[in-house]
């Protein structure tokens, strides 16, 4: 990740919005469960979790199970894993 500062700043701004909207997501990696990445990840979605009070759950789908490495950027992009 190229800058989680940008990350977070972002999803500050559209974390509010999404809550009005919708409670569930699912987010795809495409690491093995016990890598560091997915560890962070799921960790990253149980604070959303925690922070939003259960207004917004993160649902991880690791190794590749949701999508492949090269295809999980072109499937955010179409909103193949916004929101359900």
């Amino acid at each position: 990740m190229r800058n989680p500062l940008g990350l977070l700043f972002g999803l500050a701004l559209i974390l509010p919005t999404a809550l009005a909207s919708a409670t569930e997501w699912n987010m795809a990696t495409p690491y093995p469960d016990k890598t560091f990445y997915t560890e962070n990840i799921r960790q990253f979605a149980a604070d959303i979790d925690q922070a939003t009070g259960g207004g917004l759950k993160i649902t991880v789908h690791s190794g590749g199970s949701l999508f492949k490495h090269p295809q999980i950027k072109q499937a955010v992009q179409t909103g193949q894993v916004q929101p359900e």
